[in-house]
């Protein structure tokens, strides 16, 4: 049987889960581009609070709008490129993944097929 740690007895390091690098076509984007993405996919985006829209880019990393500005593995990418269907993120994928692997947290919804 295992027993508990007594974490008030260990020192752990911190730890900051921030793995992502936007790629420099990512961070040149402009607001302009991005709104309009946000538009035409219907993105909306909410404050912590669950009230405030934001429309500023400040607190959150720009998507990801080509699988190639993603931060992928090798081995993803090739799948990736292996089926033709696959021809860019969807629109949850290319705002989370920047959200996600920069340690926000999200919770998205979208629809499904």
């Amino acid at each position: 049987r295992l027993r508990a740690p007594n974490w008030s007895s260990m020192r752990l390091e911190p730890f900051e889960k921030n793995f992502y690098v936007a790629a420099p076509v990512v961070a040149a984007r402009s607001d302009h581009e991005i709104t309009a993405f946000f538009r035409e996919h219907q993105v909306t985006l909410h404050a912590n609070n669950g009230m405030q829209e934001l429309y500023t880019f400040q607190n959150i990393p720009k998507p990801c709008l080509y699988f190639e500005e993603a931060p992928l593995p090798h081995e993803i990418m090739q799948i990736l490129r292996s089926h033709s269907e696959f021809k860019r993120p969807t629109p949850i994928q290319a705002v989370g993944w920047p959200i996600a692997l920069s340690g926000g947290d999200m919770v998205g919804i979208a629809q499904t097929g």
